[in-house]
């Protein structure tokens, strides 16, 4: 749900000269300990080059002291005794001007001597065969298309099996191992779930084949499980749910509903093999350029037991200052002294805001930025000469967006820039405001 640079930029790579001192050894994890003392490394993992980037450098406050280009592998090293204590943070990007403009990505107040803005990538694990699988799929009603796969560690490309049910599968893994299968049979709208079935511990390796492993749709979508949904009528009247069923963190399938709570969204009965299939609750409300509430996204687990669940949506975030207005009329703003405020609900753990300029605009420059609950608001910068070509934000139509996000596994505001990526499954809530400016 929540992602900290857009996957496009990770495909870039920064030019110029590396950072003065040598990194860390390969495979070193560096040990991140207390706040910033005299010391502080800035990582934004990149992989290999690409024509579009010109230039990536990282900044300490507006960059006109502490200021350095990233090195080959997206990291850059600051050592001055004055660095003491919470530092806002930019990486800037460059691009060509066919491509874009210039990218700018802060975190502001953050008080940890390594900071990721993005995750470092592990090695690319190659897969080969490792064997096939052949059975049949049985018990379907009929009614639909019958889909079966194999999923996880194992994994193979979905294949519609013949009349009868019969079916043959190419799994795939870096390994030998223990294959799921599972097959499911959907309704000729292509989205509605009919039947579904799941088969655990299918052994395969060594590029041998395994026979007989049928695979029953013995699991109707017949049940309902009851949602209720607390901070709904900020957002209006209607919400959306999904529930999600994962093997690992493989996605099996989804059933949804949509009106006013409570809702009754489709599901399985919970017997074996999917009592123990993890399942998330995913409800949605509003739409990002509605004003004044914006939209909004919460996750929780359910139990296998349960019958019901509910889940509590953050406040909508408010515009304090520019105002703000629709895409089609957006007011003027100037652009000297401009600066965001917003305000957010007391539980969310970090706050978003982004401004972009329209596609198309010469001296295009947009901003992201990264804020504790503390810190509500952020004046742009003027960047220095040798890190952008573009100052200053352009004049024009630009979209101004608040967020703010909040996970039941992070503890304080430094967890969401560490080393390791927040993976997906605890409980975890956003919510988003988009308005329009024309700056002058």
């Amino acid at each position: 749900m929540y992602r900290l640079v857009p996957l496009a930029l990770l495909l870039l790579v920064a030019c110029g000269k590396s950072s003065e001192t040598p990194e860390d050894p390969p495979g070193k994890t560096p040990e991140v300990v207390g706040g910033i003392q005299g010391s502080l490394v800035v990582h934004m993992p990149i992989r290999p080059s690409s024509e579009s980037l010109v230039s990536a450098h990282a900044l300490l406050g507006d960059g006109s002291r502490f200021r350095l280009p990233l090195d080959a592998q997206g990291s850059a090293r600051f050592e001055d005794p004055s660095i003491v204590g919470p530092q806002d943070v930019s990486v800037v990007f460059v691009r060509t001007p066919d491509y874009g403009g210039t990218e700018v990505y802060t975190v502001l107040g953050i008080n940890q001597p390594e900071v990721w803005l993005s995750h470092p990538f592990g090695p690319s694990e190659q897969t080969s065969l490792q064997g096939t699988v052949s059975g049949k799929v049985t018990g379907a009603s009929g009614n639909g298309t019958v889909t079966v796969t194999a999923v996880n560690a194992l994994s193979a490309y979905p294949r519609n099996p013949a009349a009868d049910g019969a079916f043959t599968l190419e799994v795939h893994g870096v390994a030998p191992g223990q294959a799921t299968l599972f097959a499911w049979e959907v309704a000729d709208d292509e989205f509605t779930v009919l039947r579904a079935g799941l088969k655990r511990g299918v052994t395969v390796g060594g590029g041998q084949a395994v026979s007989g492993q049928d695979v029953a749709l013995d699991h109707p979508v017949d049940q309902l499980l009851d949602v209720g949904v607390e901070g709904l009528q900020a957002y209006g009247s209607v919400a959306s749910a999904e529930y999600l069923f994962f093997e690992g963190e493989a996605e099996l399938f989804r059933t949804d509903a949509l009106g006013s709570v409570p809702l009754k969204v489709p599901t399985v009965a919970r017997t074996p093999p999917f009592d123990t299939t993890r399942t998330m609750l995913r409800v949605k409300a509003g739409d990002r350029e509605r004003l004044p509430s914006g939209r909004t996204t919460a996750e929780v687990p359910v139990a296998s037991t349960a019958t019901s669940a509910s889940v509590k949506l953050l406040a909508p975030m408010r515009f304090e200052s520019p105002t703000v207005g629709t895409n089609k009329a957006p007011p003027a703003v100037p652009r000297s002294g401009l600066t965001v405020r917003w305000s957010a609900d007391p539980e969310a753990q970090l706050h978003r805001m982004g401004i972009a300029a329209a596609a198309g605009q010469a001296g295009r420059l947009n901003w992201i930025v990264w804020a504790p609950p503390s810190i509500t608001s952020f004046t742009p910068f003027a960047l220095p000469a040798e890190v952008s070509p573009h100052a200053t934000l352009a004049t024009g139509r630009h979209a101004i967006e608040i967020s703010a996000y909040a996970r039941g596994d992070v503890q304080g505001y430094e967890a969401w820039f560490g080393r390791d990526s927040l993976r997906d499954g605890p409980a975890q809530r956003d919510t988003g405001l988009m308005g329009y400016v024309n700056l002058q």
